[in-house]
């Protein structure tokens, strides 16, 4: 512990009654653990999974509770919707709100949640979202577009021949 002092203009009857306050300031915490103890935090929000061909690139919001700590999360991916007893069939851990998860199969579902965690406990899992990887279609063809001396701009093209999978 540090203790600065500074030069003071308060008459010395004064002197021991403010370091007294100030020392039970800081070491209020030290005395009473209670007062610095973290909670479980409630769980992430706003989870959304945006598949590629083999990948999942998963993002989230910070719970609405962090427990008082700086919280570690865990996407995981599952191949049965839970809640299920199967094991996790992927997973990341960050500090950050997303992270990309490999190794998927297209064309398969997954499901996907992100739970968080601190010293006091970890979360319950966010909502689930559902996701399905595959190769993107092709893109649409004869795109045009052509305004008009209002500045209306219309855009016409022929619809994609592969439709792709996921």
């Amino acid at each position: 512990m540090t203790i600065r002092v500074r030069e003071s203009r308060l008459p010395s009857s004064l002197i021991g009654r403010v370091l007294f306050f100030v020392m039970s300031l800081s070491l209020g915490s030290f005395l009473n653990p209670a007062a610095n103890a973290s909670t479980i935090p409630s769980a992430p929000q706003y989870v959304d999974a945006m598949a590629g061909p083999t990948q999942v690139a998963i993002t989230w919001d910070a719970p609405s509770s962090t427990g008082g700590e700086a919280l570690n999360y865990t996407a995981r991916v599952w191949t049965i919707a839970p809640p299920t007893t199967s094991p996790v069939f992927a997973s990341c851990s960050t500090t950050g709100l997303g992270c990309i998860i490999g190794g998927l199969v297209s064309g398969t579902n997954y499901y996907v949640d992100v739970i968080a965690a601190n010293s006091a406990g970890t979360s319950g899992p966010s909502a689930m979202k559902s996701i399905s990887p595959g190769n993107a279609g092709s893109p649409p063809s004869n795109v045009t577009a052509m305004s008009d001396s209002s500045g209306k701009v219309t855009v016409k093209w022929s619809p994609s021949t592969s439709l792709g999978i996921g």
